[in-house]
């Protein structure tokens, strides 16, 4: 059973990270903004406000894998991430291999008529919605 509360999902990169959330009954995934990576404390300050601000219950995050999902130093660079962000905040943590997460929100983007080129900001957060949304599909919402 789904905690009560919203679900955060994180793009994360080394300079940006792309921010989505869900409705409150964690039906919808929606992009929500994209934070200038610049150290862990001011990162740490800024989720902190949304985690309280938004009532998040889980936070998701995906794992970069190579394309044939082995893993990479990027790779073992998150993971190191999520176990810091897990002891900091105390939230449940999920992991999801966000492989063509990046590709499919460029794809929604230039559906919706967005010029990727100037908006990688919007492209961090549509991933992160997209990995939103395949966290929610597989869990039932649960």
């Amino acid at each position: 059973m789904s905690l009560p509360g919203r679900i955060l999902a994180l793009d994360y990169g080394t300079r940006k990270i792309g921010i989505a959330i869900t409705d409150p009954l964690q039906i919808t995934a929606s992009p929500l903004t994209t934070i200038r990576y610049k150290d862990r404390e001011t990162l740490l300050t800024s989720l902190e406000d949304i985690f309280a601000e938004k009532e998040i219950a889980r936070i998701v995050i995906g794992m970069p894998f190579t394309l044939d999902g082995g893993e990479s130093d990027t790779t073992k660079e998150v993971r190191e991430f999520v176990e810091w962000l897990r002891t900091e905040t105390g939230i449940p943590i999920t992991t999801l291999d966000e492989r063509y997460t990046s590709e499919d929100a460029k794809s929604t983007l230039i559906e919706m008529g967005v010029k990727t080129g100037h908006n990688k900001d919007k492209v961090d957060s549509m991933a992160a919605a997209h990995l939103l949304r395949y966290y929610l599909d597989s869990t039932g919402g649960e």
